[in-house]
């Protein structure tokens, strides 16, 4: 990927908070830094995706159509309980 300058410049970002999301990125096994090499993409976010959102027409509208979706009611001081899956 660019150098760090490139990237605060590129996205108008200050230096701790690019270095914040190249270590982010780092954690998660998408980059690869080296002292003197630069840093490398190593990982596919795109298996990872758990939203994809279609971006043509068509596509989207068969998106909304497979989607559902169930009500959850909540008593006073209850807190959901996330369904994995």
């Amino acid at each position: 990927i660019p150098a760090l300058e490139a990237l605060m410049v590129e996205y108008g970002v200050s230096r701790v908070t690019m270095r914040q999301a190249i270590a982010l990125l780092e954690q998660d096994g998408l980059l690869q830094r080296g002292q003197g090499r630069g840093t490398f993409v190593t990982g596919d976010a795109t298996a990872e995706r758990w939203l994809m959102i279609p971006t043509e027409w068509q596509a989207l509208i068969q998106h909304i159509v497979g989607l559902s979706g169930h009500f959850v009611t909540l008593e006073d001081g209850m807190v959901p309980r996330i369904a994995a899956g």
